[in-house]
């Protein structure tokens, strides 16, 4: 059959008889099926929500989640306040290394932060999420409206 297809043989007379009844089927005029609503409505109210709960995301979590991150990352006076107070009273080495240790959870904490949940990555992929969410929800509203079915729930 494959190779019927690809013109490289021709086509058994069997197989043929058989898709000269079939053609018939194929050029019939479709049955139109009604648009089920429904779930269309749960689906764009679905979107709405989503486009809301990450706008306000965007708007008021992210900027100060980043804000807090970039400070703890940037925040260069701990290890200065632990080179003081070693200079006023040397610390035996473990400690100095535990506290060395402490500093680096911290500010890999922070980047972690900043590249996974609040960074400008995290922001880009939100942002392009709410672009989907909102044309998704546009065209079922297109489609809801094409069906003269009302969209408001």
């Amino acid at each position: 059959m494959a190779q019927a297809g690809a013109e490289t043989r021709p086509l058994p007379a069997e197989a043929h008889f058989r898709l000269r009844k079939l053609a018939p089927l194929l050029t019939a005029p479709t049955i139109p099926v009604p648009l089920a609503a429904a779930p269309l409505r749960r689906r764009l109210a679905f979107c709405q929500l989503q486009v809301q709960n990450i706008e306000f995301r965007l708007q008021y979590e992210l900027p100060e989640r980043a804000a807090v991150a970039m400070h703890r990352v940037a925040a260069e006076t701990l290890p200065a306040a632990l080179a003081a107070a070693e200079a006023d009273a040397p610390m035996p080495p473990r400690r100095r290394e535990d506290q060395q240790l402490t500093w680096d959870r911290l500010r890999n904490a922070a980047l972690n932060e900043l590249e996974d949940r609040s960074g400008p990555a995290p922001l880009a992929l939100l942002r392009a999420r709410l672009a989907g969410l909102r044309a998704e929800a546009e065209a079922l509203t297109q489609a809801l409206d094409a069906a003269g079915e009302p969209t408001a729930g």
